[in-house]
């Protein structure tokens, strides 16, 4: 989704979700727990990118390793 579509959704218009850079691929996704379309990290506010997180089962180092570069 692009920014517009993020804007249209319930989740930022009615739930108080935010329009984020996903730190991952580094597009626009919405926060908590969101799953970014462009890449499927689920946002879950880490954004060390050595630091486990348990939303995704892995560090945004492996996953933008093994996921982003296939």
């Amino acid at each position: 989704m692009n920014r517009e579509q993020l804007m249209e959704t319930k989740e930022y218009k009615e739930c108080g979700f935010h329009i984020v850079k996903c730190p991952v691929c580094g597009k626009d996704t919405l926060d908590n727990y969101w799953v970014c379309d462009h890449c499927g990290w689920e946002y879950d506010n880490t954004t060390d990118e050595t630091m486990y997180s348990d939303a995704n089962n892995t560090t945004i180092k492996e996953y933008r390793e093994t996921v982003c570069t296939k």
